[in-house]
């Protein structure tokens, strides 16, 4: 897990005033303070479930994004794409989800031929959200209808 760590640095200028009867102005100081360091929590959309059943329409593709991250993560899209054969795709709003949270949907594809179909599930497509872990949005789902050899 990539961890970014985030580093506050305060700077203070001070410099004395000069009033009547009083002692000279003192020379501007700076002083440098950092703060302890911690990890950037991020928020981590991965596909936990990817199925696809038969539907009156062709294939009815299910799909479920978790955010497994340790900070909520923002609205963001999931996008699912017919892999095999090459075909169209379509992508799904993802509501903002926080740390725990899941989000199901799904994707009723019109089917013109018997086959086998791969789908292919993106979560945070096109990569919009800074993730812990940009590796791990996709999951892929196979089905076949009729005769496949």
């Amino acid at each position: 897990m990539n961890k970014f760590i985030a580093s506050i640095t305060i700077i203070m200028i001070c410099a004395g005033a000069a009033t009547a009867f009083s002692r000279p102005p003192q020379q501007p100081t700076t002083t440098i303070k950092t703060m302890a360091s911690v990890p950037a929590e991020k928020p981590d959309l991965v596909i936990v479930k990817a199925t696809a059943t038969r539907s009156k329409k062709g294939i009815l593709v299910k799909y479920t994004v978790k955010n497994i991250g340790k900070a909520p993560s923002r609205p963001a899209r999931t996008k699912v794409q017919v892999a095999l054969p090459k075909g169209m795709s379509v992508d799904h709003a993802t509501p903002a989800l926080k740390p725990g949270d899941t989000f199901s949907t799904s994707w009723d594809y019109v089917v013109a031929k018997e086959g086998k179909y791969q789908f292919k599930v993106t979560a945070d497509y096109p990569n919009n959200i800074h993730e812990s872990n940009e590796r791990n949005n996709e999951n892929t789902v196979t089905f076949s209808i009729g005769r496949t050899l």
